[in-house]
């Protein structure tokens, strides 16, 4: 060993213990896994724009090409008036809003527009009011991209943002593609107006309630301040919410009619809803915490407007009205007799109306009459009423001259 040892001096070799196994696969797993910054880069889209203007009308068209090789073709209709410059920066302002909309953070645009690349690279300047404001709009959606690029191609290797922005003369070249269809009814340069519309609410049955409990205030008449009082007793604010006291149940947080008709169609029609009657629905929307003091109205007539209820429930067979009896129990054993008239003169200078109506099958019989008298109405009654249903029982009229007499 002596011998060994002398022997191996002199080359300078030193014993290591191995490292533990654990340590070891732990270094070579990040050895192995290592990335370095090219290989994390952010993947490049493709951005592909053209405007088009002629005398019947002005277009854009984008297509858009992800790093996985996916399209998306838009063809825009402006609605408005503009040149084939405007047009263009129109494209190209609605291509990067959608470029960012998809996700895009590094883009590389594409435009046949001398123009319009010209001037987002500065070689051109934007002597024009229009195109100035284009250009500041350009400038702006360029920064909000981490790395972006504007390259002019020719028309050529432009032909499908092209085709999209003659959409209404290439239709034909562009039936067979997907294609989103977008109408812009101002200038991407136009500043948007907001206008804000007021929108009353009506006066909620809480209103009052919550004056007296927190401020005191209560009606003028007397009448109406003991009957407020006598109300609010049953009524309690937590934490600036309006709460009822309940019988056999915790506080029941108060409702506005449009907030409580939203509860009742999420019990009813919602997600777990069974489409519950009225009452039903009105009692689980009491047991769920809430409390409106027309809740049970407002849930008999939900279920009421419920079309699924109206066709799935079961057919009721309750009469709507309560039974009448009749008073007459045999058809065509009891009439009513009356004249009508006298109306403008028909043929036959007939202007008078001789009626008869069943008391049971509500039949009604008549003629006109050019003249009214006993004997007309025998005739009536033999031909319309004795001859075709049969003696009757009773003949009740106004005992008029021409049905009391002694012939009839």
């Amino acid at each position: 060993m002596v011998k060994w040892a002398v022997e191996l001096s002199e080359f300078g070799i030193e014993f290591r213990p191995r490292p533990a196994i654990k340590a070891q696969v732990l270094a070579d797993f990040i050895v192995e896994l290592a990335y370095d910054e090219a290989s994390m880069s952010t993947p490049t889209w493709s951005l592909y724009v053209d405007g088009s203007s002629t005398s019947t009308g002005s277009g854009a068209g984008i297509v858009i090409e992800s790093p996985q090789g996916d399209k998306f073709e838009y063809a825009i209709k402006l609605e408005y008036p503009s040149s084939n410059n405007e047009a263009e920066y129109e494209a190209f302002l609605a291509g990067g809003e959608l470029a960012l909309a998809a996700g895009a953070k590094k883009v590389i645009i594409y435009s046949d527009s001398q123009l319009v690349v010209n001037q987002v690279q500065g070689s051109y300047e934007a002597r024009d009011e229009k195109m100035a404001k284009y250009f500041a709009k350009a400038k702006n959606l360029l920064e909000k991209f981490e790395e972006a690029s504007v390259v002019q191609i020719s028309r050529v290797n432009n032909s499908a943002a092209d085709q999209l922005a003659r959409l209404a003369s290439s239709m034909a070249a562009i039936r067979n593609r997907r294609i989103t269809f977008i109408s812009s009814e101002r200038a991407a340069i136009e500043e948007q107006e907001e206008i804000m519309c007021a929108d009353p609410t009506p006066f909620s049955w809480k209103e009052e309630i919550i004056r007296f409990l927190t401020d005191g205030i209560e009606p003028e008449n007397q009448k109406d301040a003991k009957a407020l009082r006598r109300k609010a007793s049953r009524f309690v604010m937590i934490d600036g919410e309006l709460y009822k006291r309940g019988f056999s149940q915790p506080f029941l947080k108060c409702l506005t009619p449009e907030e409580g008709n939203y509860v009742l169609r999420e019990i009813h029609e919602g997600m777990c809803g069974n489409h519950l009657g009225g009452k039903a629905l009105a009692g689980k929307s009491l047991r769920q915490g809430f409390f409106w003091p027309k809740m049970l109205q407002d849930a008999h007539e939900l279920v009421r407007r419920c079309r699924a209820c109206q066709e799935h429930a079961n057919v009721n067979h309750q009469p709507a009205a309560l039974m009448q009896p009749l008073e007459s129990p045999c058809p065509f054993d009891q009439w009513g007799l009356d004249l009508v008239g006298p109306f403008p003169q028909a043929t036959g200078q007939r202007k008078f109306l001789i009626v008869a109506v069943d008391y049971f099958t509500k039949w009604v019989e008549a003629e006109a009459l050019a003249k009214i008298s006993e004997k007309e109405v025998i005739k009536f009654l033999w031909k319309n009423i004795i001859c075709r249903f049969g003696i009757p029982r009773a003949l009740i009229s106004d005992n008029g001259t021409q049905f009391s007499g002694q012939q009839t």
